[in-house]
């Protein structure tokens, strides 16, 4: 008993040394975003297929919530949905340089979402610097035996 007393009471001792001599552990204050790296990359269907990034299984069901009416059933993270959004960002950045100065970060989406892969995202994501042609768009396309019917510019990618 005597033993369980001094070891209470030396553990005691030290959080009491600890707390009035400073060194109780904080954790470190956040660090400020690099925002001249990308997270990751887009890749087309055909691309990420082709490199293994998604599965003939993967395609398919993302064929099922792109063709259908129905919704993907699980939303995408904010974390996740930052990362992307950030790449589309730099992306665009780096293709309209002209904008640098007007470019901002609020004015990209997710239009919609198609699920998570093994490490991928399916996705449509669209922003307001990109001008998409006033014409219709009705066909059908077939990435992996998988066909997809597209009636609007912007198309999946993938981002991983």
């Amino acid at each position: 008993m005597k033993k369980i007393r001094f070891f209470v009471s030396a553990v005691a001792a030290v959080l009491l040394a600890s707390i009035l001599c400073g060194c109780v552990y904080t954790p470190p204050a956040p660090q400020e975003e690099n925002f001249q790296e990308h997270d990751g990359s887009f890749y087309s269907l055909a691309e990420a297929h082709e490199r293994g990034y998604i599965t003939a299984a993967d395609l398919q069901s993302i064929a099922y919530y792109y063709n259908g009416t129905q919704d993907y059933p699980c939303s995408i993270s904010e974390e996740a949905q930052r990362c992307i959004l950030k790449t589309a960002y730099f992306d665009v950045l780096e293709e309209q340089e002209e904008l640098a100065s007007e470019i901002r970060a609020e004015e990209f989406w997710i239009a919609a979402y198609y699920g998570y892969y093994d490490g991928s995202y399916a996705l449509v994501w669209e922003c307001s610097y990109i001008d998409y042609p006033a014409v219709v768009v009705d066909e059908w396309r077939e990435i992996g035996g998988v066909r997809f019917h597209q009636t609007s510019p912007g198309f999946i990618v993938i981002w991983k």
